[in-house]
C-alpha cells in the first residue's frame, strides 16, 4: 500500500517546474536555473486521489 508521504512525495513532484538557461556572450557562459512550484490542476488532483483510493482499496497480495 502507498504510504501518505508516498504520495505528498508524488503531488509535490507533480507541482514543479525547473526551468535551466544557458547563455554565451563574449567567451562568457551565463547560466540560470530556476525551481518554481506551480499548483497542479484540479482535473491531476482528482486523477490522483481516485489512483490512490484504487490502490488502497485492493486486497492484500499474498
Amino acid at each position: 500500500m502507498p504510504s501518505l508521504a508516498a504520495v505528498a512525495g508524488a503531488v509535490a513532484w507533480l507541482q514543479t517546474k525547473v526551468n535551466v538557461r544557458i547563455k554565451r556572450k563574449d567567451g562568457k557562459t551565463e547560466f540560470e536555473f530556476r525551481v518554481v512550484k506551480e499548483a497542479a490542476s484540479a482535473a491531476l488532483l482528482k486523477e490522483l486521489e481516485a489512483a490512490v483510493a484504487r490502490l488502497w482499496s485492493r486486497p492484500p497480495q499474498q
